[in-house]
């Protein structure tokens, strides 16, 4: 019966990911630091950096006919003024992928900084974007 429902399962899966556009088959993943009262925040928070990310990256079309898939991790920190800065590349894939995830992070804006003791502090936030296609 386990066999069964992992069979079905897996079957799900696999077609699911037929039905993807290009802008859906970038996964964003983040990290943030401890050791604050409050993290810095994007509106509606994680599944807002998702949102925005996906509405604004183009994966390279050079990239995709190479058939150049993984991740692209970058590092960057969000000012007290909820201002994005320090956009680096942590985990290079291709030049191609890693201009185009610096570029979307440039363009965040309105993130509610980091707290720590009643001010508000600088944060390193960090987005993991895994392309594929």
């Amino acid at each position: 019966m386990k066999k069964y429902i992992f069979a079905i399962l897996m079957a799900c899966i696999t077609f699911a990911g037929f039905a993807q556009d290009k802008k859906e088959l970038m996964e964003v993943k983040s990290t943030v630091a401890s050791g604050f009262d409050k993290c810095a925040m994007y509106p509606g928070g994680i599944n807002g950096v998702n949102t925005f990310i996906h509405k604004n990256i183009d994966y390279p079309m050079a990239a995709i006919k190479s058939g150049k898939e993984g991740d692209v991790t970058v590092r960057f920190t969000v000012g007290t003024d909820g201002t994005v800065s320090n956009v680096k590349v942590v985990k290079s894939l291709e030049p191609n992928l890693d201009a185009e995830a610096v570029k979307v992070v440039s363009k965040m804006k309105g993130w509610t900084p980091a707290m720590k003791g009643g001010k508000a502090v600088p944060m390193d936030y960090q987005v993991n974007c895994n392309f594929t296609k």
